[in-house]
């Protein structure tokens, strides 16, 4: 499956205790960077946790994960 700028995916997260823990992210790179590179993108994990900082935060977002 092809990913595309501003999907959201689930990724498995490591923690620092070894133990990982499905987590959603958005892509952000472009198409063209993948083509480039074999199927590479970055990706910025988020979270609707608004204990983090909630100046940043935006309460009762929600948040679309396309099927495999």
């Amino acid at each position: 499956m092809k990913y595309h700028q501003r999907d959201i995916v689930e990724v498995s997260f490591l923690f620092p205790d070894g133990t990982f823990k499905p987590h959603p992210a958005i892509i952000v790179s472009n198409d063209q960077l993948q083509e480039d590179e074999d199927g590479m993108f970055y990706l910025v994990l988020i979270t609707s946790n608004d204990w983090l900082n909630p100046q940043y935060s935006y309460p009762n977002i929600i948040v679309f994960m396309p099927s495999s």
